[in-house]
């Protein structure tokens, strides 16, 4: 065993507690079978045995130490990876780096980044790209904009090349309406296959760079395509009556 307690429970009643821990890439049936042996071994069986693993069990092996300490008349509890993240994420965060590699502090510090940049472009589109809301037109639209025509672009697109779609029928450079701006990102109309008015919105996270000082006398953004939905996280299909 590797830690031997007493634990006091109700009134003057205590039990012995045993504690065994691994550090295992893999903790299988068979080392929970060792382990268990070693118990046996002892002068004195405990009333509790719990497992400490900083990896993950299998049901099998589960199984196996709670049919092992069931026949024993042990009672039993296992602490698996799982388990012990949790724990420590909440009372012992230095450990947690140590023994799992997981930096808290870093993912905060990233997640509390990305919500920073968000917020931030949202106010820059906002104030560079829109008009002053006048009560007597409508919320949203393409009216609302300065310039009511965007360019939506990939970063690795050059002028000296084609404008060739990519097997999706994205074009590298092409335009777009805008429509609104709001907490997630940037909703544009445009036309896509059948040449139907689709609506689509762009993510702030997908938004690489952006120029509003381009040659073309639009802004441009620089955009991540991904797969069949292009630069867009949704796209949805419009009628030119609601335009």
């Amino acid at each position: 065993m590797d830690i031997e307690l007493i634990e006091k429970l109700i009134g003057e009643r205590e039990q012995r507690v045993y504690v065994q821990c691994k550090r295992y890439k893999r903790f299988s049936t068979k080392d929970a079978e060792k382990a268990i042996s070693s118990i046996l071994e002892a002068s004195t069986l405990p009333d509790k045995l719990i497992f400490i693993v900083t990896c993950s069990v299998s049901k099998q092996t589960t199984d196996f130490i709670k049919k092992s300490c069931e026949n024993l008349s042990i009672s039993w509890d296992l602490w698996a990876a799982s388990k012990l993240e949790s724990l420590l994420y909440f009372k012992h965060q230095d450990l947690l780096k140590t023994y799992f590699g997981v930096d808290v502090k870093t993912e905060e510090d990233n997640i509390i980044s990305a919500i920073e940049r968000r917020k931030s472009m949202r106010n820059t589109f906002i104030n560079e790209l829109m008009k002053d809301f006048n009560p007597r037109e409508p919320i949203l639209g393409a009216h609302r904009f300065e310039n009511r025509k965007f360019i939506i672009q990939t970063p690795e697109f050059k002028y000296d090349l084609p404008n060739e779609p990519n097997e999706h029928g994205w074009y590298p450079y092409f335009g777009v309406r805008p429509y609104s701006i709001n907490d997630e990102g940037i909703q544009v109309d445009f036309y896509w296959g059948n040449n139907l008015y689709h609506r689509g919105t762009i993510l702030y996270d997908d938004i690489c760079s952006y120029d509003f000082e381009s040659d073309s006398g639009r802004p441009i953004f620089y955009c991540r395509y991904k797969g069949e939905n292009g630069p867009f996280s949704a796209i949805t299909w419009i009628d030119n009556e609601n335009l």
